[in-house]
C-alpha cells in the first residue's frame, strides 16, 4: 500500500519535513552556506548506505552532486556526532507520527547484534569463523524501541557478547526516552554474566 519511491527521494521528503540538514554542522565550526546543500548531503548518506562509495552517485552536470562538492560535505560535515544529533531529530519526528503513539511510549525497546564482515584489520575487527569466515568482522549493537525508531547503538569488537556491552547502549542513546524495559536474546541478557558474581558477594552466599 505504501507508493514505490526511490530511496533519495524518501532522503529528500524527510530532510524536508523535519529540518534535518540542519544538525549536519561543520568540522570547524562554521556554517558556510551551500547551495543545494541537502542534494549534496543526500547523496553523502546514500553512498554511505549502499557502500558504493561516492562515483556512481557524483553528476559532473550538477553542481550539488560533482565529486568536489560530494568529498567536501563528506570530509566537514559527516562525523558521529552529526549523526548522532541527526538521529535525535528523527526519534523526536517519529514520536509525533499518529500512527506511533498505539505502539508504545517508547518506554520498551529491543537490543540485539548485528555481524558485519570488515574489509581490514581495526580496533574493532575480530575473527569469528562461524560469522565471518576466514575474514574480520565487528558487531553493531542496535537498540529499538517500541515506537520502532532505532534510538542509538555502538559498534562491539568481533563477537564479543552483547551483554558486555548493553548498559553502555542503553545510557548513550541519541534521544527520546530512555527505556525502562529492555528485550534481549541470550547473547545480550546480562544476569547470565553477571549474576554469579553478584551472588557471591551476599551473605547467604558465602
Amino acid at each position: 500500500m505504501l507508493p514505490r519511491m526511490d530511496f533519495p527521494e524518501l532522503l529528500l521528503e524527510v530532510f524536508d519535513r523535519t529540518g534535518l540538514a540542519a544538525d549536519f554542522t561543520h568540522i570547524s565550526g562554521a556554517d558556510p552556506a551551500l547551495e543545494d546543500f541537502a542534494v549534496s548531503l543526500c547523496g553523502v548518506l546514500v553512498a554511505e548506505a549502499y557502500n558504493v562509495g561516492l562515483v556512481p552517485i557524483e553528476k559532473p552536470n550538477v553542481p550539488a552532486l560533482t565529486r568536489a562538492r560530494l568529498q567536501q560535505v563528506d570530509q566537514g560535515y559527516l562525523r558521529a556526532e552529526t549523526i548522532s544529533a541527526a538521529n535525535a531529530r528523527l526519534i523526536t519526528a517519529q514520536a509525533g507520527v499518529d500512527i506511533v503513539r498505539p505502539w508504545g511510549g517508547g518506554q520498551i525497546a529491543s537490543a540485539d547484534g548485528l555481524r558485519f564482515v570488515v574489509p581490514g584489520a581495526n580496533l574493532h575487527s575480530g575473527h569469528n569463523p562461524i560469522y565471518f569466515g576466514r575474514q574480520r568482522g565487528a558487531t553493531w549493537l542496535n537498540v529499538v524501541n517500541d515506537q520502532v525508531m532505532g534510538i542509538g547503538g555502538l559498534v562491539v569488537p568481533g563477537t564479543l557478547r552483547d551483554s558486555l556491552f548493553i548498559l553502555d547502549a542503553i545510557h548513550t542513546i541519541d534521544g527520546g526516552s530512555r527505556p525502562e524495559t529492555v528485550v534481549t536474546d541470550t547473547a545480550s541478557y546480562s544476569d547470565i554474566v553477571f549474576g554469579p558474581g553478584v551472588l557471591a558477594q551476599t551473605p547467604a552466599a558465602r
